[in-house]
């Protein structure tokens, strides 16, 4: 995924887990688009999307992008836990 963004022009930043990209989400701010994996080593994709919803409603960060979930994972209850923080599939 990197390199074909990359090959398309896009300037493309990975964190190696949940808890990096929260902490680069915070300290670097304003991506156009957030891509996670559904499973994601240390912090998983529904909990960066708690962190980062609680962080937004409490006015510490603003979201001005997308975050887009993607995964070969068919979990049910996992996709249900997701969409309880607005997660668009």
């Amino acid at each position: 995924m990197t390199s074909i963004l990359n090959e398309l022009g896009f300037n493309v930043v990975v964190a190696g887990n949940g808890g990096t990209g929260i902490y680069r989400y915070i300290t670097e701010g304003d991506y156009a688009v957030v891509l996670l994996d559904l499973m994601m080593p240390e912090v998983d994709s529904a909990t960066v999307l708690q962190v980062l919803e609680s962080l937004i409603n409490n006015g510490n960060i603003m979201c001005n992008n997308n975050i887009i979930v993607q995964t070969a994972v068919a979990n049910y209850e996992y996709l249900q836990r997701l969409l309880s923080y607005k997660a668009v599939f």
